[in-house]
């Protein structure tokens, strides 16, 4: 073979491969860019339970199609909820209003539950491409005391800190946020006891006590 010709096929092989490899890189940082986005908004906003209105309009640029789905039937079964057991007549001396039992109410769906539901910082640690090119995506989530309620010095011994994974996959012609997964957010042990947070996914978390957008309560445990 000739030398002129060898050289070519070295370039093209060569170019190419810096391509596929500024390619993969360009896709990564997209996924990164999307939860980035995702999280200046509910650092900013701080939704807490489903979100609705101008909180969710401003968070469905990020969020799969298949997401936004499941946070419209666990709305559905929200309603559902209260059509089976509405408020009762508040002039009735002897009204007991439940609480309402949803896994999802007092957690913040992008960042946990309890205090962990209206973080104050985020930061992109690291991603990581996935097989079936989708991307997990660690997100470092902080929050400290409240200055005017409780005043506290600050720094690593007083913030609290935790991380969740966000998985990001290809919808359409663009990556979206798909789920949510919370390794370290503590369970809630107080009575009636409600599904716990910890180690669970945010899919799965929309779904619990509900059927195909109907309230159908927790099974025993």
């Amino acid at each position: 073979m000739k030398p002129a010709l060898l050289a070519c096929i070295a370039i093209v092989f060569t170019t190419g491969k810096g391509f596929s490899q500024q390619t993969v890189k360009g896709i990564q940082t997209e996924a990164e860019t999307v939860v980035t986005n995702l999280y200046k908004r509910v650092i900013f906003l701080k939704p807490l339970g489903l979100p609705q209105g101008k909180e969710l309009e401003a968070i469905r640029p990020s969020l799969s199609q298949d997401l936004l789905a499941r946070i419209r039937v666990a709305g559905e079964c929200e309603k559902d909820y209260f059509r089976q057991y509405p408020d009762p007549d508040p002039k009735d001396p002897n009204a007991y209003i439940l609480k309402p039992p949803f896994a999802w109410m007092e957690t913040g769906l992008f960042s946990g539950g309890n205090e962990q539901a209206d973080p104050f910082w985020f930061g992109v640690r690291r991603s990581e491409s996935q097989k079936d090119g989708s991307y997990e995506v660690r997100v470092k989530l902080k929050r400290w005391p409240e200055p005017d309620k409780y005043p506290r010095a600050r720094g690593p011994m007083y913030d609290w800190t935790w991380e969740v994974v966000v998985f990001v996959i290809r919808d359409g012609n663009h990556l979206a946020v798909n789920d949510i997964y919370y390794p370290q957010v503590y369970p809630d042990n107080g009575e009636p006891r409600y599904p716990t947070v910890e180690k669970l996914r945010l899919s799965q978390l929309l779904g619990e006590g509900c059927k195909d957008g109907k309230w159908v309560g927790y099974s025993d445990r």
